[in-house]
């Protein structure tokens, strides 16, 4: 995602391109597990590989087919006190679509982190998998509807049995591009991170990273206050008499 600023307006490109590559590599290994049972490739045990492992590549051929006839790029178009758009491009095909909206119907700039697993294996004999934070970024809008903007993954780091110890303490993917984006626009950013020890805290805590911080109350706060009219109609106490 490459973000520029120029004046009033902000311009925010991504490109479809992992996409298309994901797309590319998800149907060769389709083409290649549909084709093993054919070629006589055994396993570790020394048995012919099933003729219904060819329905496994066939779904992987599938998924590689949609991810690459869909990639597309977009580029959304900020304007302060104007009209914004959204336009996004067919990477294959050059279909264009644009959709226009009201800069100040954006609310809030929403940052959505989870935790996955990737298999980082280079084979079915090698599988292994490991933890990732992945987040998700879109802007809000007053009817509460979302437009989304990316999507981005962060793997480095220590792990320990599969599960990345950094990531439970490092600021989650995206989060300089969320503040930068809602620091021009003027709203809040709204974080929803199940990825670390903080966002967990707070969701816990039922914080709300866009509210601001509760002011202190007041001590005593259910004493009624007394004013002058009541001070003239409260009968004066009895003294005790001396002896």
């Amino acid at each position: 995602m490459k973000i520029q600023t120029s004046g009033e307006q902000m311009q925010i490109k991504t490109g479809g391109i992992t996409q298309l590559v994901m797309g590319i590599i998800f149907s060769l290994v389709g083409i290649f597990i549909v084709v093993l049972p054919f070629l006589g490739a055994e396993d570790s045990n020394g048995n012919k590989m099933p003729m219904w492992l060819g329905l496994v590549g066939l779904v992987f051929f599938a998924i590689g087919v949609f991810l690459f006839l869909s990639a597309k790029s977009k580029m959304i178009k900020l304007v302060k006190n104007g009209q914004s758009n959204i336009t996004t491009k067919k990477l294959l095909g050059g279909g264009t679509h644009t959709q226009d909206f009201q800069t100040s119907a954006i609310v809030a700039v929403n940052l959505s982190t989870r935790n996955e697993y990737v298999n980082t294996g280079t084979s079915t004999n090698n599988s292994r998998s490991t933890m990732q934070r992945r987040s998700d970024l879109h802007l809000i809008l007053n009817d509460n509807s979302t437009i989304e903007i990316t999507s981005s993954s962060g793997q480095s780091g220590f792990s320990l049995n599969g599960i990345n110890m950094t990531s439970l303490v490092r600021k989650a993917p995206l989060s300089k591009e969320a503040e930068q984006i809602a620091g021009f626009l003027g709203v809040p950013v709204k974080y929803e991170d199940s990825s670390s020890l903080q966002g967990l805290k707070d969701m816990i805590m039922g914080k709300d990273a866009s509210q601001p911080a509760a002011t202190t109350p007041p001590l005593n706060p259910n004493v009624p206050t007394q004013t002058p009219q009541d001070a003239e109609t409260v009968p004066p106490q009895n003294k005790p008499e001396q002896q």
